[in-house]
């Protein structure tokens, strides 16, 4: 059987480059998509692994615990200099709003294992940048 795979797999380079709104729990994150087009990110990621040497070497950690969340803080900065473009609706631990910029991005983010798991997921899922058929 054959399969159009330019119908199946295609997405909207715009939609990748210039952010879509993901929502996670009423709270609206506008990303562009961590792959495809987005070739930032591949290049956020490897300034992210020269900035931060030491991050870079307990990726190699024998503790799993350690080179997880150093795989984590290295793809979290990554993210906020070239995905996530901005936010509507976050409200800090004293019930403000809180401004989008990279300290109260990292500090969500690793304060909130579960957001950053679905922001993640939500990021890089190929649905989320598709061509409107």
């Amino acid at each position: 059987m054959a399969t159009n795979l330019f119908k199946k797999y295609a997405t909207d380079d715009k939609k990748e480059l210039e952010g879509v709104e993901i929502t996670i729990d009423g709270v609206v994150f506008v990303c562009r998509r961590a792959g495809g087009s987005n070739r930032r990110y591949r290049a956020a990621l490897g300034l992210a692994l020269q900035a931060e040497p030491t991050l870079s070497a307990q990726l190699n950690d024998a503790d799993q615990q350690v080179a997880l969340t150093a795989d984590d803080t290295i793809t979290q900065r990554a993210f906020f200099d070239a995905v996530v473009i901005g936010w509507r609706e976050v409200l800090g631990r004293d019930d403000e709003p809180m401004e989008f910029n990279k300290t109260n991005f990292m500090d969500l983010m690793q304060s909130c294992p579960d957001v950053w798991v679905a922001l993640r997921s939500a990021a890089r899922d190929m649905d989320n940048y598709r061509i409107d058929q």
